[in-house]
């Protein structure tokens, strides 16, 4: 296998260079992070991590994103990290991110966004504004980007499992920016994915490149006129790259665009591959390479579309195939805080937790069976307005067929009038909670409440039945619940841990 790659690489650079690719595959890139902004300041999470000995360096290419230099335990099993404050990241999977650029308020398509990172990076570069669509079309990566989402808070998300091919047709000419981090061969990231090393060959990268071919392709019609499109991949071969991007240009209204990175040694995109030449616009792309820079390969691309690409009579007729499957039409009637039954909900948390009542006023709520569920107000404008392909019903029937969650739970009936917050609702709202909360003391307590288990020696004035906020050291973990017993944690089965390390 390493000669199979080795022959690769020397079409695409030269001996010395191809030597030290495959050198630097064997070496896992430094561990990085980016802090989740939604939850934490840089500089706060900066203090608090190296309060419990860990030893950060900044990295100025992305703000809030840190080095780290030294673990006195492991960083995916601090409090820190189970509250969501910082994403483990790789810095060069952090660049598609930077290269979108996305503003606050955007409509955003991430193409195919399982396990969540650039996605939950999106959505604190867009402040939890605006609108994401982070699709997956395969069910187990699913459970892994939802997990992400909640960890970190992200309410600017809707969660949908389509084939990304079809984003083109039954939303077309929609979207500011589209992200399509396509499923590649991953030569680029050999050194945490060995798996690679059993299937790779030049024929698994033709069958790649082809379904790239039809991602992009989708995401060139679902973007709006004038709008971005940032295509990445984790691998360095021209045929997954540089040629998906070629061919893209014959076929559609685009232009490449700069991509301007400091302090980072990049390559610029091939331009003579096979003995043939490319489109001399490929110079714009860019190729990371491990050996030159001290992350994962990477190829980059950004796009702007100068065009229109889809007619009305196109997507109506894509919607007409999808809008008779079954399903609730009205499942996402998303609501303000002004309406009476979310009004109740709202003053019986408020009153709880102490929380001020205009913090609501920002955000869209859905009722979901007995649970209620919040997401950027930015959704209600989304479902209603008018756009050139696709009228306001029609799109609103078909939101309804593909999303599969919007936003975060934000409560659950249990019985009356009694709600129980969620424990990724109570740490998202962690900065308004001055009321009914407790503060653990031990670490022991905090070991036992972060696995489910119940605390003894908290009850305090609590009535029994009633729900209270938890916290250590300033971190909120989550919901409890007052019982003859004691506190009982009320935090869900996928989100529990009995690896919480504390230094």
């Amino acid at each position: 296998m390493r000669t199979k790659i080795l022959n690769y690489l020397l079409k695409i650079l030269d001996p010395i260079s191809a030597e030290k690719m495959i050198k630097s595959l064997k070496s896992s890139p430094p561990l990085c992070l980016r802090t989740n902004t939604l939850k934490i300041s840089p500089d706060e999470l900066k203090t608090r991590l190296e309060n419990i000995g860990f030893k950060l360096n900044e990295i100025e290419l992305v703000p809030g994103a840190f080095l780290v230099l030294e673990e006195p335990v492991p960083i995916s099993k601090t409090i820190e990290h189970f509250a969501g404050l910082f994403y483990i990241q790789s810095l060069s999977s952090m660049l598609p991110a930077i290269a979108l650029s996305p503003q606050p308020g955007e409509y955003i398509l991430d193409i195919a966004s399982a396990p969540g990172s650039k996605a939950t990076h999106i959505a604190q570069l867009m402040k939890n504004s605006g609108v994401i669509f982070a699709n997956d079309v395969i069910p187990d990566r699913l459970k892994v980007l939802v997990h992400n989402i909640e960890r970190l808070g992200v309410l600017n998300t809707a969660v949908t499992s389509i084939d990304g091919n079809r984003f083109g047709n039954i939303l077309p000419e929609i979207f500011d920016r589209v992200l399509v981090d396509v499923p590649c061969s991953a030569l680029g990231i050999i050194s945490k994915a060995n798996e690679v090393l059993n299937w790779w060959s030049e024929n698994e990268v033709r069958r790649f490149s082809n379904k790239q071919k039809q991602l992009l392709t989708s995401a060139i019609k679902a973007a709006k006129p004038n709008g971005i499109i940032v295509y990445s991949t984790c691998t360095l071969t021209v045929e997954e790259n540089e040629l998906v991007i070629e061919d893209a240009l014959k076929k559609f209204p685009i232009e490449i665009e700069e991509i301007s990175f400091k302090n980072i040694d990049f390559d610029e995109g091939i331009t003579f591959y096979n003995e043939v030449q490319l489109d001399e616009r490929l110079k714009k792309t860019i190729r990371i390479y491990p050996f030159k820079f001290n992350s994962e390969g990477f190829f980059i691309a950004k796009i702007r579309k100068t065009d229109i690409t889809v007619t009305r009579t196109t997507a109506l007729n894509d919607f007409k195939i999808l809008s008779s499957q079954k399903g609730t039409t009205d499942k996402f009637k998303l609501l303000t805080y002004k309406n009476q039954e979310i009004r109740s909900v709202l003053n019986f948390l408020s009153n709880r937790f102490g929380i001020d009542e205009s913090v609501w006023e920002k955000f869209a709520f859905h009722i979901k069976a007995d649970e209620i569920w919040f997401s950027s107000i930015d959704f209600i404008n989304f479902f209603s307005n008018d756009d050139s392909t696709i009228n306001r019903n029609l799109k609103t029937h078909l939101l309804n067929q593909i999303i599969q969650r919007l936003g975060i739970k934000l409560a659950k009936h249990v019985k009356k009038e009694r709600w129980k917050i969620s424990t990724s609702a109570l740490q998202l709202l962690a900065p308004y909670v001055n009321k009914n909360v407790i503060d653990l003391e031990n670490e022991n307590d905090v070991k036992v409440f972060l696995n489910g288990g119940i605390l003894k020696n908290y009850n305090g004035n609590f009535e029994l039945g009633e729900y209270i906020a938890v916290r250590f050291s300033g971190i909120m973990l989550g919901c409890g619940l007052v019982t003859k017993a004691g506190i009982k944690s009320q935090i869900p089965r996928g989100r529990r841990t009995i690896e919480i390390e504390i230094s």
